[in-house]
This record gives structure tokens, sequence and C-alpha cells, in this order.
């Protein structure tokens, strides 16, 4: 059981290594969406296992993902309401739109900064 629960937490630790360095060099949205759904799914292993995976080392991870998660779901957040306002179909959004597209773009910036500052996890 022991190596099944550290198997199942290195391939999601691995598929947030990868997404990490995917959004890194390109934070569009289907990258800042796959990497919120890589980090969750390691996080849902961490509860199962964490304790097999090392109490440390589990908190660790945690505690260097969780600005990460944050700051991609302000992008992914702007990213949804984008699509909304343009399914809307209100013609009178120019001014809002170009004001989400700034947000976005700061949205972004952070998100690449908590990415640095997470460092090798």
């Amino acid at each position: 059981m022991d190596e099944f629960a550290l198997a199942q937490v290195e391939m999601r630790l691995a598929r947030v290594r990868t997404e990490l360095g995917r959004t890194l060099s390109d934070p569009s949205e289907d990258p800042v969406h796959d990497l919120r759904v890589s980090i969750r799914r390691l996080q849902q292993a961490l509860r199962l296992f964490g304790e097999v995976y090392g109490i440390a080392r589990t908190r660790m991870l945690k505690q260097r993902l969780a600005p990460v998660l944050k700051a991609a779901g302000g992008v992914r957040d702007g990213d949804i309401a984008m699509m909304l306002l343009a399914e809307s179909g209100c013609a009178d959004v120019l001014e809002l739109r170009e004001e989400m597209r700034r947000k976005r773009a700061r949205d972004t910036g952070v998100l690449r900064l908590r990415i640095l500052q997470a460092g090798s996890v």
C-alpha cells in the first residue's frame, strides 16, 4: 500500500512540475486551467497519502503551492469573466473588456512570480 501511495503522489507531483513550467512559458487559458487541476489533484493525493509521503514534505508542498493556486485562480476567474462577457452579446463593453485584459495581465504577472517563488517542488 505504501508503494502505491508514494507512486500516486509522485505521479501527481510530476504533473504539477510539468504544468508549472508550461504555465510559466505560456500563461494562456488552457495551461492556467491545467495547472490548477494538477495542483488540486496533488492536494487530494496528499490528503489521502500525506502521512505515507511524509508530514514535513506534505506540509512544504502545500505551503509552496497554495499561493500559486490562489494566483492561478485569479487569472482563471478573469478568463471565465471575459468568456461570459463575450457570450453576453453586449456591444457596449469595449472599455470593460480592455480593463479585464489589463487585470489579466497584472494577475498573470503575479502568477508568474508565485511560480518562481515556489521554487522546485
